[in-house]
């Protein structure tokens, strides 16, 4: 064992009495220490243990703990286990199952566990309460001298002692489907798109220690995002994209960590988890190009929403609840002056001073309702549903609610913060 060595495990042990080495004689006598109390321990961000830790991580093959659960993790998983140079062994952790529905006949599976039952691969699900502390780790990773550490959208922290024990930084690592420090977080694919990027890509990182997405970088590659693209069209080739990179830099795990960089904070963005409330849309701040590249990022997951609001009307005596509504079908936005070729009577409604961001009428020629929205934008709505209602084509669902607008053939989506499905 080395200087580096003991004094990493001896300066990173939590909750005990640690050691500090103070001198090492490789063919000599003694080895001194020197105690430190618990009252004062010393712990090591992940810059001072990869500076401790001065040997370089070891080539493949490596026995390696693959923690995942999605599609883009599966496609990383497939991709090593297809490479037999790389590995002596792979143990597979995955979360619990989750339920779909009442009783535990209706569990949804994930992808990750899938591929690893139906290839032979040990797998292990995380204990469902306990989490990480009822866990250990496998004997065979454990007595390893060529551990490796795999996450892919695992959706888990990590313990420091678990990411510790497999030696040196780079022997954690992390594929993140962004360009860090640009979208970190949970949902940088979605992200991507909803912000309307032109280019994303993929990421080998090392693991830190108690925080996501902020670990050096070992490699990364980048991608053009096609227009109109959804999270269900650019997963898959970020996906594909990402298994490429990680064993590449799998197979040259030394050269890789030798020429690691930090990120820069200054670049830093965030990619939080999609909420019910980014899909509640916002049309006096949003333009429609806005409006669409959201429900190209999140619509797979949920619907844009918004809210009818009644609009008065000469002569009509009766009051209308609002009604919440999703809008679960859009075309391609375009600007106000384009609509005007497309239809006139539309455009020219929604072009009126009198004409607010949120309020929409019905085009025969087109056959959607279309909606202006911010910056003397328009959308086209093709399908709805109403709260608790079938889904229903733009024209029939217009015929039904018309009667919610004024005069001049309006309705008005308006959004309610205190409203949300």
């Amino acid at each position: 064992m080395t200087l580096p060595d003991l004094a990493w495990i001896g300066l990173t042990r939590k909750n005990s009495p640690l050691l500090l080495v103070s001198s090492l004689r490789i063919k000599g006598s003694c080895l001194q220490t020197r105690r430190l109390s618990r009252t004062n321990p010393i712990r090591l961000d992940h810059e001072a243990r990869r500076r401790i830790t001065t040997t370089p991580p070891p080539p493949p093959p490596y026995d390696i703990l693959f923690c995942g659960t999605d599609e883009f993790a599966r496609e990383s998983l497939k991709a090593i286990a297809e490479r037999k140079e790389l590995f002596e062994s792979i143990h597979v952790l995955t979360p619990p199952d989750s339920k779909t529905g009442w009783g535990s006949k209706r569990m949804k599976v994930s992808a990750v566990k899938r591929f690893a039952i139906e290839n032979g691969l040990d797998q292990e699900d995380l204990p469902r309460d306990a989490g990480f502390l009822g866990w250990q780790l496998p004997d065979k990773i454990r007595r390893s001298n060529r551990r490796l550490l795999i996450a892919a959208s695992f959706g888990h922290m990590i313990p420091d002692s678990v990411i510790e024990s497999f030696g040196h930084a780079s022997q954690a690592l992390n594929l993140h489907p962004s360009l860090l420090p640009q979208l970190r977080g949970a949902a940088p694919i979605q992200w991507a798109i909803a912000r309307d990027l032109k280019t994303t890509g993929v990421s080998v990182q090392e693991l830190g220690k108690g925080e996501f997405d902020r670990g050096r970088i070992l490699s990364q590659k980048t991608i053009e995002i096609p227009p109109l693209s959804t999270f269900s069209s650019l997963e898959p080739r970020l996906a594909k994209l990402g298994s490429s990179l990680l064993v590449q830099v799998i197979s040259q795990l030394p050269k890789y960590s030798e020429s690691s960089w930090s990120q820069h904070e200054a670049e830093a963005t965030n990619a939080f988890k999609v909420k019910r409330d980014d899909v509640e849309v916002k049309w006096a701040k949003w333009t429609a190009q806005e409006i669409h590249a959201r429900y190209r990022g999140f619509g797979y997951l949920y619907k844009l929403s918004t809210n009818l609001v009644p609009l008065p009307r000469r002569g009509k005596a009766e009051t209308f609840p609002t009604v919440r509504v999703l809008l679960t079908s859009l075309k391609e936005p375009g600007h106000l002056e384009a609509l005007a070729e497309l239809d006139r009577r539309s455009h020219d409604i929604l072009s009126s001073e009198t004409t607010k961001e949120g309020m929409a009428t019905f085009s025969d020629s087109l056959g959607a309702l279309v909606v202006k929205c911010k910056g003397d934008t328009f959308l086209r709505v093709d399908k709805l549903q109403v709260e608790k209602k079938g889904e229903k084509e733009a024209r029939e669902w217009w015929r039904g609610f018309r009667d919610r607008g004024d005069d001049r053939g309006r309705i008005l989506f308006e959004f309610l913060k205190q409203t949300v499905l």
